[in-house]
């Protein structure tokens, strides 16, 4: 798919993993957990001369985000079935942090000194984000995703352009682009217990192990040995 998405020559691209991949299947998964984990926007998280007097407040990504976080029904939801939520956004957003606001003791606001990235993904058992890569690792272990993309014209304008997986229509998750569709969804995949199948995810990770990092190193050194020759 990849190969023949971007034009690499025939064995170049090799099925190895990723070696961040190999700690995932070892893990305990909190079923009450829900993970918003929001991915950054360029435009925002690194100002321009353009923009450096931004209010984030004043961005739609910032009203969609809190928005979400102070829904009504969301409180209902999250109640109704018993679940607990953090909101842990990229990187480059976190100093943002204490712009975002909930008095639902429900969620918790989440920072990158207090909690591990790759920890959270393990422990949760739902996830909510709109581009972030971490879904593949959240599907890697056969949880389910919900993707919210609010803002996808100007994202792809802006920042990535649309690459090969298609969000819209995939078995990982579901898609929404409002609010009240994220609720929608959320509340039907909680109903119906959703997940992927292992057919499913076999279709995007037909290697599905531990071993991502000795493939990837086997993989090296045979190219350094090819080099020597």
């Amino acid at each position: 798919l990849i190969s023949a998405k971007f034009g690499y020559p025939e064995g170049y691209v090799r099925l190895l993993g990723l070696p961040r991949f190999d700690n995932l299947l070892n893990s305990t998964v909190e079923e009450d957990l829900i993970l918003v984990m929001p991915s950054w926007r360029e435009w925002i998280g690194r100002p321009s001369h353009d923009n450096r007097d931004l209010v984030l407040t004043q961005t739609e990504y910032f009203r969609a985000w809190n928005g979400l976080l102070n829904s009504r029904e969301l409180a209902d939801l999250l109640e109704k079935y018993q679940k607990r939520l953090i909101f842990f956004p990229h990187h480059n957003m976190q100093k943002y942090l204490s712009s975002f606001s909930v008095e639902n003791d429900r969620i918790k606001l989440a920072g990158w000194k207090e909690y591990d990235v790759q920890d959270l993904l393990k422990r949760a058992s739902f996830l909510i984000t709109d581009y972030s890569s971490v879904f593949f690792d959240f599907s890697y272990m056969g949880k389910p995703v919900l993707f919210y993309q609010f803002d996808e014209a100007e994202f792809r304008e802006k920042q990535y352009q649309e690459g090969y997986f298609n969000y819209h229509d995939n078995p990982l998750g579901k898609w929404a682009d409002t609010q009240q569709k994220v609720v929608w969804l959320l509340e039907d995949m909680l109903k119906n217990n959703y997940r992927p199948t292992p057919e499913q995810i076999e279709q995007y990770f037909p290697v599905r192990d531990t071993n991502n990092s000795k493939r990837c190193y086997d993989a090296i050194t045979d190219i350094q040995k090819s080099k020597r020759r």
